[in-house]
Formats: structure tokens, C-alpha cells, sequence
């Protein structure tokens, strides 16, 4: 997992997470970990809003994440291994 950065203070270390989850997890899965684990950082307004992609560079999105709802861009029961060993959120 990675992130960016979103503010000055923010930047001064790295944002790369390690997640384990079993070899069959889902998108879905995945999305609600690390929403409930809070790796986001929180404002004072919620958690900002978020796009899961496969990569920082990449323009392919999975999903777009906020306080209020998660929208999949492709199915949630889709299997990580389908999809990307790295999901990014920025």
C-alpha cells in the first residue's frame, strides 16, 4: 500500500504500508481493512476523499472512497491477485 502526501508535515516520512491478507481477498476486502485500520489520515472534516488505483502513476482507478460511501469502479469481489500486488490511495 502506499498514499500520498496531504499536507507540509506529512511528507517527512514514507507512506508505504504492508498489508497481509489471505491469498484469496477481494478488492472489497481490502478497501474495508484498510478504511477500519485507520491508515488514512483524518481531517477535521473526515478523511478526505480517495481513489484506489493499482499504482501512483497508473490512470486505471478500482475504487473511489469516502466518509459517506465507496464506489466500485470494478466488482469488489474481485480477487487482489487479479488485480495489482500494490493498491495505491491517493
Amino acid at each position: 500500500m502506499d498514499r500520498v502526501s496531504v499536507h507540509a508535515g506529512d511528507d517527512t516520512h514514507s507512506h508505504v504500508w504492508t498489508l497481509t491478507l489471505p491469498d484469496d481477498a477481494t478488492l472489497g476486502e481490502a478497501v474495508r481493512h484498510v478504511w477500519d485500520a485507520s491508515y488514512l489520515p483524518h481531517f477535521v472534516s473526515g478523511r478526505g476523499d480517495w481513489t484506489v488505483r493499482p499504482s501512483r502513476a497508473s490512470e486505471q482507478r478500482y475504487a473511489e472512497v469516502n466518509e459517506q460511501r465507496v464506489e466500485y469502479l470494478v466488482d469488489p469481489n474481485t480477487r487482489l491477485t487479479e488485480l495489482s500486488s500494490t493498491l495505491f490511495w491517493g
